[in-house]
């Protein structure tokens, strides 16, 4: 059996400015594997947005993409919460659920272009701190009502009262019936709000959904401008969609239907990926390296990979009387963690140790060849003694759905060696957004997502305001650091190192092996482009089809 495992995309981000008038954006080294693009400013030529009874599609040419079926896929994010209103979904940091039915002013690819979506074309005005963007003038939401600036306008002062909008951004207000700005706080340009506004935190929702039917309803009956409407949540279990007939690009989606489903156990997810029944699902984004090796061996799966980052571990250095408040344990973490032999151990040929926060090809990168994290446990032990712990401490460990039990059993067995006793806790989703936005006693093992927009990888991480992650310490004179690299009109290599150095010097996230994002897909869909839109939690549902 030949399986071709697709390592996608090697983010070499490189400074260029972006088409269609957007400004300067990274520009990525695009494989030949990429999936192929598609025409994003196509003309729609629609006339009932509001129908019930659409017309019935033309069939699609002979080889081209087929009508019927519908797609299941895994999800391991929380689908608990009221992920109808975008701006929930930032506080929540799970936007997956928003896809099928939600749509952004652009998208973003996972190397940093920015295409036209909602928004056809925009300016960028650095003396004057705002991108200005035209607006599609045919798209609806799926309860009929009209997509225009005003809306737009009104979904981000929603986004800002909930607190969910980037505080880069002041507000983005109507220039017309269908031209928005985005205004930067302060008069000071940032770099990233192109990035920003292709985050599903800022999809467009139904102005006339809410104000009729109220936040509770809006909530939980979500209603956008994609291509699928929800039919049914069963929290926590399953989400389902059908087909929106009122669609804005004609003749699509081409599917009937899309469907989540809730699953964090890797035994169930690999039973119901390899399944021929009526349990069977089509697509599974994440995974750990051991799950992807023995998946990718079915030859009705393919495996797309593409680094992404590292996966770290959180101590609570923020909390004065922890243990972890001291430097001298973070390092005795690090000291005391074999990422060599982690790797090998448990890599299957997609992971390597991580040697520093940033992975090489993406900005902020050290392109000197350092290797920050040595393996000496004895070293680990004096650390910890200098400290006032000769004998060690017991603390928690969390670790996300997302990182497999082995791993977390191999780690914390390193740290118990060296006198870290951690007691495991594997939380679900909205208990690891309780953690990360309330705070957290212990170390917290998660991935550290490396974004082509730099600066909102180190928002999501270590964000001024302390949103994020606020039992990490933020030290004095990182946010100056983090102002500076927003205000340049391309990303600064320097300030972007500086920045690099905040996380290395002070060990604030110690970096265990190296992160790949991945979807393992069913060879019968196509056209989704899994992989080459966003950092993982965004495809293509308008297009994708089955090919069975």
């Amino acid at each position: 059996m030949k399986k071709a495992i697709a390592l996608l995309i090697a983010l070499t981000l490189l400074i260029a400015a972006a088409g269609c008038g957007g400004g300067s954006q990274p520009q990525p080294t695009q494989p030949a594997e990429t999936p192929a693009m598609i025409d994003h400013t196509q003309t729609n030529n629609q006339s009932s947005p509001g129908a019930t009874t659409p017309a019935t599609p033309e069939p699609p040419a002979a080889g081209g993409p087929k009508y019927g079926g519908v797609v299941k896929m895994i999800t391991t994010a929380d689908t608990t919460y009221p992920f109808g209103l975008s701006w929930n979904s930032a506080l929540n940091f799970a936007t997956q659920p928003i896809v099928p039915f939600g749509e952004c002013l652009v998208l973003e690819s996972t190397g940093g272009d920015i295409f036209p979506w909602l928004a056809t074309e925009w300016e960028t005005d650095v003396e004057n701190a705002e991108v200005r963007l035209k607006l599609r003038d045919d798209v609806y939401f799926s309860d009929g009502s009209k997509m225009t600036a005003d809306v737009i306008e009104w979904n981000f002062i929603k986004s800002k009262e909930a607190r969910a909008l980037n505080p880069a951004i002041d507000r983005v207000e109507a220039r017309g019936e269908y031209e928005v700005a985005a205004v930067m706080t302060n008069g000071v340009f940032a770099n990233n709000i192109l990035n920003l506004l292709a985050s599903h935190s800022f999809a467009i929702v139904s102005m006339e959904n809410f104000e009729k039917n109220g936040v509770d309803y809006a909530g939980e009956h979500p209603v956008g401008t994609g291509p699928f409407v929800m039919t049914e949540k069963n929290p926590g279990v399953s989400v389902k969609y059908a087909r929106n007939d009122s669609y804005w690009q004609p003749e699509k989606p081409y599917l009937d239907g899309f469907e989540f489903h809730a699953i964090t156990d890797v035994m169930t997810q690999n039973a119901a990926l390899l399944s021929s029944g009526s349990d069977r699902v089509d697509v599974l984004n994440g995974g750990s390296a051991e799950q992807l090796a023995m998946l990718g061996a079915d030859p009705d799966l393919t495996v797309w990979a593409f680094p992404n980052g590292v996966t770290s571990i959180y101590p609570s250095s923020n909390n004065p009387d922890s243990p972890f408040a001291k430097q001298e344990v973070r390092e005795a973490v690090s000291y005391a963690i074999d990422r060599k032999m982690f790797a090998d151990a448990t890599g299957y040929g997609y992971l390597g140790p991580a040697t520093q926060f940033i992975p090489d090809g993406y900005y902020g990168h050290f392109n000197d060849g350092r290797d920050l994290f040595s393996y000496d446990p004895a070293k680990a032990k004096e650390l910890l003694a200098a400290a006032g712990y000769p004998n060690g401490f017991t603390t928690n460990w969390y670790a996300v759905n997302t990182m497999s039990s082995d791993l977390s059993v191999i780690l914390t067995d390193m740290l118990q060696a060296v006198g870290i006793i951690c007691e495991m806790e594997f939380p679900e989703p909205a208990r690891v957004t309780e953690l990360r936005s309330t705070g957290w006693e212990g170390m917290i093992y998660m991935p550290f997502t490396s974004l082509a927009a730099l600066p909102s990888t180190f928002r999501l991480q270590l964000d001024p305001p302390g949103v994020y992650n606020v039992s990490t310490w933020r030290p004095p004179g990182y946010e100056l650091d983090f102002a500076a690299l927003l205000q340049t009109p391309t990303y600064d290599q320097g300030i972007a190192e500086r920045m690099h150095h905040w996380f290395s010097d002070n060990m604030l996230i110690v970096p265990v092996i190296e992160q790949i994002n991945s979807y393992v897909v069913r060879n019968s869909i196509q056209d989704a482009e899994y992989g080459f839109w966003a950092v993982g939690t965004q495809w293509l549902p308008s297009d994708m089809w089955l090919d069975n």
